[in-house]
């Protein structure tokens, strides 16, 4: 709870970006990505239940303008491979800077659908 208290906070600082939704579980997030229809959706590997990229499969199947962007506190070659594999356009580890999340979560929702004002 901690890291998405921080990221909501880091995230709010952004004139451009809007939190609109968050979530615990790998179920929840496919479920709010149905209902809200984020542009970019931020994603933990490790999830209770559904794991994140199990999560992030589903979802760039049903949403795929969508755009995922997973951050992780494991540095592993296999979950960066796999991230790749299940549609993720980036994958950050959680000490990424504020700057470079930020411009992540631009690129993503550029490779996705365009400039505009991003929802996460």
């Amino acid at each position: 709870m901690i890291i998405r208290d921080a990221l909501r906070a880091m995230l709010g600082t952004a004139a451009d970006i809007r939190v609109i939704g968050e979530v615990v579980t790998g179920e929840e997030a496919l479920a709010a990505a149905r209902e809200l229809r984020p542009h970019v959706i931020l994603m933990d590997i490790r999830l209770s239940g559904m794991d994140g990229l199990e999560a992030t499969r589903r979802i760039r199947e049903e949403r795929p303008e969508t755009a995922v962007i997973i951050l992780s506190s494991f540095e592993s070659e296999e979950y960066l491979a796999r991230a790749k594999e299940v549609g993720a356009q980036e994958f950050l580890l959680r000490g990424v800077s504020r700057q470079r999340l930020l411009d992540a979560i631009r690129r993503a929702q550029n490779a996705v659908s365009g400039p505009s004002a991003q929802e996460i």
